[in-house]
């Protein structure tokens, strides 16, 4: 617990916490419901394409009448000279290779991890850099990776994307950019503006330790780049605090799904192993009656297509199911629909790739 105390503000540390692995806890003192916790700077940080042009991509500021577009890549925009200065020693290499790649584009996903490789060479040279426990080289090592397997083909065109954006260089490690990629996965942040709009994606060392529940006690909020932990509620000394990795407006099926798929667990909090009716999830899965608002449990979950309402007898709401589940099969298709363009993005940077070569071989 001692090394990660430099790390941490007073009144938190980092311990074990069983099956969880580490979590972050307080110490020594009490916190109210509304304490700001915790703040943390992004290790790396890339403003998404539906973003791009409208915020600064260095301090987040929404000024899309007053902004500068880098004269080079054409692709990265600041708010002024000090933003593009202060971003300038992640940029210059990344400005770079969006302009080797042009006219393509890279994915957000390749950006960050382009960013996250050179934010290692970065410290790698730096002699400032606070010591990190366990002798460990930078603030990725001390973090958890889940590795699927299933996922090894986009993720090795991602990395060949990057390999091509930083000019193919003959000492690029393909297994460390992989391992690296694992990690960003299911380490990385959506920053949201202050209307909680999706501007873009962040990896932070020290909120990347914090586990999840379905039934937080703290939630992220953003200052620019900045990531704030607040309280929801009141937290006793020595209590671990909990965010949630995912929305907690989705069913508990859908949660649980989610984190298996992107973290690679599966959820046991108090929530999740709640199965009355009366439950939270119960309620949120139901439908309303017409005529007093009582909840009315789904068919799918009863077998059956009527559902009696306790006050107004029986109501038929198999055709709302219907709608329900055909909404959710094309939402999950358009989920997938991104994923697989992302991945035939990077076999389309490898294919032009292998064609260069090609026409170098032949002349």
């Amino acid at each position: 617990m001692g090394e990660w105390k430099q790390l941490l503000p007073v009144g938190l540390a980092v311990k074990e916490a069983g099956s969880k692995g580490r979590g972050i806890f307080t110490y020594g003192q009490a916190f109210k419901a509304g304490d700001n916790v915790l703040q943390a700077s992004p290790i790396a940080l890339v403003v998404s394409k539906e973003g791009r042009g409208e915020y600064c991509h260095y301090c987040l500021s929404r000024k899309s009448a007053n902004l500068m577009r880098c004269t080079q890549c054409k692709f990265i925009y600041y708010c002024s000279t000090h933003c593009q200065k202060q971003d300038w020693s992640l940029h210059k290499q990344e400005c770079a290779g969006i302009s080797r790649i042009s006219p393509n584009l890279p994915t957000d996903s390749m950006r960050l991890l382009l960013r996250c490789i050179l934010a290692y060479h970065k410290r790698m040279k730096s002699k400032k850099c606070v010591p990190l426990p366990n002798d460990a080289k930078w603030e990725f090592d001390l973090l958890c990776s889940n590795f699927d397997d299933t996922k090894l083909e986009g993720y090795s065109y991602m990395v060949k994307g990057v390999h091509l954006l930083l000019g193919e260089p003959s000492d690029f490690a393909f297994s460390f950019a992989m391992d690296l990629f694992h990690k960003i996965s299911c380490n990385t942040f959506t920053v949201y503006d202050a209307e909680l709009k999706s501007i873009g994606a962040a990896v932070y060392f020290i909120p990347s330790l914090l586990n999840h529940s379905c039934w937080p006690n703290c939630t992220v909020c953003y200052n620019g780049p900045v990531l704030n932990i607040r309280l929801l509620e009141d937290v006793a000394d020595g209590q671990e605090l909990l965010i949630s990795y995912v929305d907690l407006l989705d069913a508990r099926e859908v949660r649980k799904e989610t984190l298996m798929h992107q973290y690679g667990f599966k959820c046991t909090c108090s929530r999740c192993c709640n199965n009355s009716q009366d439950s939270t999830d119960a309620l949120m899965g139901s439908y309303a009656c017409p005529n007093c608002s009582s909840p009315v449990a789904s068919s799918h979950k009863m077998g059956c297509g009527f559902q009696v309402c306790p006050s107004h007898g029986v109501a038929d709401i198999a055709v709302a199911d219907d709608i329900v589940c055909f909404a959710q099969i094309h939402l999950q298709k358009m989920a997938n629909c991104r994923i697989q363009q992302n991945i035939s993005f990077g076999r389309h940077l490898a294919t032009c790739h292998v064609w260069v070569i090609t026409m170098k071989t032949v002349s």
